[in-house]
């Protein structure tokens, strides 16, 4: 598979990092994408990443009667009844 990106454009692998990152854990991206200018970007991506579920898991200690759904930014509140 790796022989197969390193056949693509620069552009198309820049493309296919920032469409299909979330699909992919970075040791699976630099096997993927070779070159300094992705590593620096997939670290980059895997330290936004990290502060991220650090974030959710903060904000879910602080507010237990919120969550969140996921990767999804929005917050459902688990005391407010759907309407029939």
């Amino acid at each position: 598979m790796s022989r197969r990106f390193a056949a693509q454009s620069k552009l198309d692998q820049w493309a296919f990092l920032l469409l299909r990152a979330q699909d992919y854990t970075a040791d699976e991206l630099r096997r993927l994408l070779l070159g300094l200018e992705f590593e620096t970007a997939i670290n980059t991506i895997q330290i936004i990443s990290e502060k991220t579920e650090d974030k959710q898991m903060y904000d879910q200690a602080r507010e237990p009667n919120v969550t969140t759904s996921g990767h999804c930014p929005v917050r459902v509140r688990k005391d407010v009844k759907k309407a029939s």
